[in-house]
């Protein structure tokens, strides 16, 4: 058996060349692309569609570029069970025919659920049942990103679904946004090394006064504990619109969606 002994300078330059260009994930969401090291925030209440929107941009990320994505890996860690891979499929299907719209070309079903497998391999999903579980991945990112320099980008559904548990044991005045700024510099301590971008959810926090002083923490920048981008969902519940706010450095923007079966739509948009 041979010990294969990889340098300092050899991973930095394997890393490196884990593609660095920024990705164009959607240009309303992300108009200057997302770069390297970045992490943005998904929040807001219940049923407001925070998990959809995800599912929609990890299906293009995960799609061959022929059918309009990026083909790349995506680390997916799920807390709360609610990532339904049955609607992931579904909104990969429909990707793939509206790729399709202007170049005259069907696909068969045999050849479609053979791009949706191909599209399924590029991401790897970890569940977790607790908090004590959560933490055990959280400290296996660096080996994770080491074993498979293919991914990209890593998801999180959702990063405060232990906040509860989790404050029993630590002091009284432990705050859901104390809570997040702990899991997310772990995160980020691997994602900066290895050049994967972060995408988290977070259940909004009843402390407003919290939550609006952790959102002023964005930063243009890569900076342990921060994100890059802030999305705010906003519907009622017995309504299928609802109002997307993003939030960076460079100012606010305000956008109109609806959730359907095959994910979040915008509105005000061409």
């Amino acid at each position: 058996m041979t010990t294969i002994i990889e340098s300092g300078f050899q991973l930095v330059a394997r890393v490196n060349d884990n593609s660095k260009k920024p990705l164009d994930l959607d240009n309303r969401l992300f108009p200057d692309e997302l770069g390297n090291k970045q992490t943005v925030e998904i929040n807001g209440e219940s049923k407001c569609g925070k998990t959809l929107l995800l599912t929609n941009l990890i299906a293009t990320c995960i799609l061959p570029i022929e059918y309009k994505g990026f083909n790349i890996n995506v680390l997916l860690i799920e807390t709360d069970g609610k990532f339904s891979l049955k609607k992931l499929i579904k909104i990969i299907k429909n990707s793939i025919k509206l790729s399709l719209i202007n170049k005259s070309i069907t696909l068969n079903d045999i050849k479609l659920q053979e791009i949706v497998e191909l599209s399924l391999k590029n991401l790897h999903i970890i569940k977790c049942n607790n908090s004590l579980q959560f933490q055990a991945n959280l400290y296996l990112l660096p080996k994770i990103f080491n074993d498979n320099n293919k991914i990209r980008l890593i998801a999180i559904d959702n990063i405060s679904e232990y906040y509860w548990n989790d404050r029993e044991i630590e002091i009284e005045h432990y705050t859901m946004n104390t809570h997040v700024i702990n899991i997310l510099k772990k995160i980020q301590q691997a994602t900066f090394l290895h050049n994967v971008k972060t995408i988290y959810i977070k259940q909004n926090d009843i402390d407003v006064k919290q939550m609006r002083t952790f959102s002023q923490n964005l930063n243009e920048n890569t900076i342990l504990g921060e994100a890059n981008y802030k999305i705010n969902l906003s519907k009622n519940l017995n309504s299928s619109q609802g109002i997307c706010k993003v939030d960076s450095m460079k100012g606010s923007t305000i956008i109109n969606y609806e959730t359907c079966d095959i994910g979040i739509k915008w509105l005000n948009f061409d």
